[in-house]
């Protein structure tokens, strides 16, 4: 079986030559699969240096955005042809191998750059239909319109697709690790990014990817292992289709930018470790199954960010309740599968705290099997010691447990009038995630 993978990945910002293609085993390890090439200069460097770093990409299974200045969208609509040939001579030089996903096109245009990059993406498009142009926006935060050249975000968003011809929305936001106020306003505008930009790749049909914090800098704290599992789960359940982070290597020390997952020093942190944990295990419980699901809806439970629906007792079709015995906030999202198949994500919405949440389901369901981490042999079960509840292989190459099964503290039972309630133990940012037969 070819399992599928989720992809992950990171901005790279270090120039050629700054280390040498040994640095694609720490994207490996880090878990990361699709990534930002290093720099390339066409006036400094060599291409051979960066298709070597795309050939031991290929060997390894990663694709990588190119970081080519010359693919950057500056003059794309003031100068097309101009724009074209220049974009030739990319294409001449690594337009071809298979690790290319596509190339940079720019990062957070506002107001007159606008012009520039759609047509630097239609450019693209029109000169390489087989790889991917990738542009990176701004947050989205009320009031932004003076960015966007007066438009409302919602137009605004629709008409750069339709003239671009973009294939993916990108944006970063990183207020999530703003110190905690009354209010959880970073928070807040954490989930009103993923609300919009969420609602605006659904309706112009495109992916979404988000870009997460793996560097402390400004007001935003240096990110421990549960910031790091709470940005990638709160990121997928809320139906994103790719995330990366910002950044892996440090850039020239400046700021108060700090302990980067591969640091000032060229080591490895704390951070890096942490993400290579929070990636590979993410990558062998549901790594295989959320490219095959599609987003359907996202709720939020005893308290709710970013324009996101409250759940109200008893009100949601599927969804009849959520509590939590530690008054911690939930995440719950529902996916399907080509086949119709429904998935439940729930997601521990508390960056700081553990917590035991009962998650009650109408009685239309009538079974529930948790995606379970397969580090047993399922064939054999040997961890469960056999019996009616042991884990069982799924089509997708994952591992599922049927609930109903004494599933690890879960408390599974049925109601007299066939309620579902299931529990979970959940660490900050912790997600299970169910599979629900009617």
């Amino acid at each position: 079986m070819n399992r599928k993978v989720f992809p992950l990945g990171f901005w790279n910002y270090a120039k050629l030559g700054m280390y040498g293609t040994e640095a694609v085993q720490d994207w490996q390890d880090c878990g990361m699969n699709l990534c930002m090439s290093p720099r390339f200069e066409a006036e400094e460097d060599d291409p051979k240096q960066l298709i070597a770093f795309l050939d031991e990409c290929e060997k390894r299974g990663i694709r990588l955005v190119v970081d080519d200045q010359r693919a950057s969208w500056i003059g794309a609509s003031t100068d097309p042809e101009g724009y074209k040939e220049r974009f030739g001579r990319v294409l001449a030089d690594f337009g071809s191998h298979p690790a290319v996903f596509g190339f940079y096109v720019g990062d957070e245009p506002s107001g007159a750059q606008l012009a520039d990059a759609k047509a630097a993406i239609r450019l693209q498009r029109e000169c390489a239909p087989h790889l991917t142009p990738f542009i990176n926006f701004n947050p989205y935060s009320d009031g932004n319109e003076k960015h966007l050249n007066g438009q409302d975000f919602d137009s605004w968003i629709d008409d750069f697709v339709r003239e671009s011809g973009l294939q993916l929305l990108s944006y970063d936001r990183y207020s999530q690790l703003n110190p905690h106020d009354e209010v959880n306003s970073g928070i807040d505008e954490y989930y009103k990014s993923l609300n919009r930009f969420s609602a605006a790749a659904k309706r112009n049909h495109v992916p979404l990817w988000v870009s997460d914090l793996a560097v402390g800098h400004f007001r935003y704290r240096c990110p421990k292992e549960d910031d790091l599992r709470w940005q990638l789960t709160t990121s997928v359940a809320s139906g994103a289709d790719c995330v990366w982070w910002f950044f892996m290597y440090m850039r020239t020390c400046r700021i108060n930018y700090r302990v980067a997952p591969i640091d000032e020093l060229g080591e490895k942190t704390e951070t890096y470790h942490w993400l290579s944990r929070v990636q590979r295990s993410f990558q062998q419980q549901f790594g295989g199954l959320f490219p095959l699901l599609t987003h359907e809806e996202s709720l939020h439970a005893l308290r709710a960010y970013g324009g996101y629906p409250l759940l109200r007792w008893n009100s949601h079709p599927i969804v009849k309740n959520l509590t939590c015995d530690h008054h911690l906030p939930a995440l719950i999202s529902l996916f399907r599968a080509d086949d119709g198949t429904k998935y439940l994500a729930l997601v521990n919405n508390s960056q700081t705290e553990s917590g035991y949440f009962h998650l009650l389901l109408q009685p239309c369901v009538k079974e529930m099997y948790r995606v379970a981490f397969s580090m047993f042999d399922t064939r054999t079960n040997s961890a469960f010691g056999g019996g009616c509840h042991k884990v069982q292989a799924t089509p997708w190459g994952g591992a599922e447990v049927n609930c109903r099964y004494n599933d690890v503290c879960n408390a599974f039972s049925v109601a007299e009038d066939g309620t579902v309630h299931n529990g979970a133990w959940l660490a900050p940012g912790q997600m299970e995630v169910y599979r629900l037969v009617f």
